[in-house]
């Protein structure tokens, strides 16, 4: 048997990343060069994966129709599960072996977090459960990554290798057992998938990883290189500046600077400062504008002589459309889509 079936959860409102997950779904949201779940794609391409199965409940009709393009592009059949209602954290998997029961004719699946950026090989993620399946075993390997603050993740604490402590978002230092967390990448046995069937209401952080750490079948992979969860704006940023050095791109002529990033026809008119930011595409910034920490949304018009965000507040987000009229020097929050901020 192999292994030539992926699951990617798209799942979710992206409320992170608002007001520019209002007009479009979070997965279709550029990051550097192409939207954000392309890179899972890709990577599951180059691991061979013939299959992937988008587990998704929001804005369906965006997708349904990139995938068609998808298809074409990375060679491999997609296919949609849909969600009437937003499902608990191991629904969208129960769902999908529901909808298509081939899953339990792979030997391993792998499972994506649909917002993530990341440098990991899934071939090598692969190669690694083959040796530990065996026949009808129970095996699920979770790729590991360090990062500073682990509280908003799921905090792994680990031992030769197993995973023998998983404990979702600790709510004090106090908790915190490591600083390995879950990257949301995993490759499991489709027993486990079948097991959670069975379970009316069940999560996966909460009540399938610690049982299998319990059982002494949840197994760490090291992811080594680079992962950022980019529906999170400062990460987005901060991801967005690692990859432009990571990748030389400003040498390539594919970033605007180290650490801004340009969408397709936008137009910066004269003696305009650009720090930390990301400008989607048809969107046009005059003279004498200073932009810092921001996500600056499709088709915008910034007349001259505004400043928006500073290095010191939260990321600034404009939804798509928003005209920012001429004069206007304070502009440090969400914009809705379309709307006017005249001069006060």
């Amino acid at each position: 048997m192999t292994i030539d079936i992926g699951i990617i959860l798209v799942g979710g409102l992206g409320t992170r990343l608002y007001p520019l997950t209002k007009t479009r779904p979070k997965p279709l949201i550029y990051f550097i060069d192409k939207p954000i779940i392309e890179y899972q794609l890709q990577a599951l391409k180059d691991a061979n994966i013939k299959i992937v199965i988008l587990c998704l409940n929001y804005f369906n009709e965006h997708l349904t129709e990139a995938c068609i393009d998808w298809e074409k592009k990375f060679n491999m059949k997609i296919k949609l599960s849909k969600e009437d209602k937003p499902l608990d954290t191991a629904g969208p998997l129960k769902l999908a072996a529901k909808n298509f029961p081939e899953i339990y004719n792979s030997q391993g699946v792998i499972v994506m977090n649909a917002d993530i950026y990341s440098t990991i090989k899934i071939n090598e993620l692969e190669n690694y459960f083959k040796t530990l399946i065996k026949d009808n075993s129970t095996v699920c390997i979770i790729a590991s990554y360090e990062v500073k603050d682990p509280t908003r993740y799921g905090c792994l604490l680990i031992e030769n290798n197993k995973i023998t402590k998983f404990l979702e978002k600790p709510k004090t230092k106090e908790e915190i057992i490591s600083n390995k967390i879950n990257a949301g990448i995993y490759c499991m046995s489709p027993k486990i998938i079948k097991d959670m069937i069975k379970l009316k209401k069940v999560s996966i952080e909460k009540d399938i990883f610690p049982l299998l750490a319990k059982n002494g079948n949840l197994y760490n992979y090291n992811l080594d290189g680079f992962w950022i969860d980019v529906g999170v704006p400062a990460e987005y940023l901060y991801g967005q500046r690692v990859v432009i050095e990571m990748l030389d791109l400003v040498k390539k002529n594919k970033a605007y600077s180290k650490n801004v990033i340009l969408g397709k026809n936008v137009i910066i008119k004269e003696n305009v400062s650009l720090s930390n930011c990301v400008i989607f595409d048809n969107t046009i910034i005059n003279n004498n504008c200073v932009i810092t920490n921001a996500m600056i949304g499709y088709n915008c018009i910034i007349e001259s002589n505004v400043k928006i965000g500073n290095e010191s507040s939260n990321v600034t987000i404009l939804g798509d459309g928003v005209i920012v009229k001429e004069g206007v020097i304070k502009v440090i929050s969400l914009i809705e889509p379309n709307e006017i901020i005249n001069k006060i």
